[in-house]
């Protein structure tokens, strides 16, 4: 169970920084579109849809990650006045609901996922056109390992529960 847990991990870590990279990436193309726009009056061609296409495909590699670190965003609002037992109960609960939604995103992604491989369709209708299957795919790995992600917290919940008893 170690090696795979290290290779679900690794696959985390690589996305991310995939993500990450690709986000640095864009940013600098994103300034020197700016810069080209104002300084030479020559904007970079493409960078629409560019930053169309990047903004969902990095997204959706890196929040499992995210989710793993517990680096999305919380309120304290039930920490504060909840005891253990019941953050816990709460925290499964949230579990369940990420589970259940991503499940609903994994379903309604596929035909369309599948439909941009078979038919080669492509974002962009300008400078720049880039294939849709890709992104897809992006957006779908990343659901799936955020049920993936849901369900190993859920789980750990359960163990934090069992030991508390």
């Amino acid at each position: 169970m170690n090696a795979i847990h290290r290779s679900y991990e690794q696959i985390l870590n690589i996305l991310y920084s995939i993500g990450s990279y690709w986000s640095v990436a864009l940013s600098l193309w994103i300034v020197a579109d700016v810069l080209g726009r104002t300084l030479l009056n020559k904007p970079l061609e493409g960078t629409a849809e560019l930053v169309a296409y990047s903004l969902p495909f990095a997204t959706f590699i890196q929040i499992p990650w995210i989710l793993r670190q517990r680096g999305h965003l919380r309120s304290p609002l039930f920490d504060d006045w909840l005891s253990d037992g019941a953050k816990k109960m709460f925290n499964a609960f949230g579990s369940l609901i990420g589970i259940t939604v991503f499940s609903m995103a994994c379903y309604s992604i596929w035909d369309p996922m599948l439909s941009a491989w078979e038919n080669r369709e492509t974002i962009g209708d300008g400078a720049l056109n880039l294939p849709a299957g890709p992104l897809w795919l992006a957006i779908l790995t990343g659901c799936g390992l955020m049920i993936v992600e849901f369900i190993m917290q859920m789980l750990s919940q359960k163990k934090i529960l069992e030991i508390n008893q």
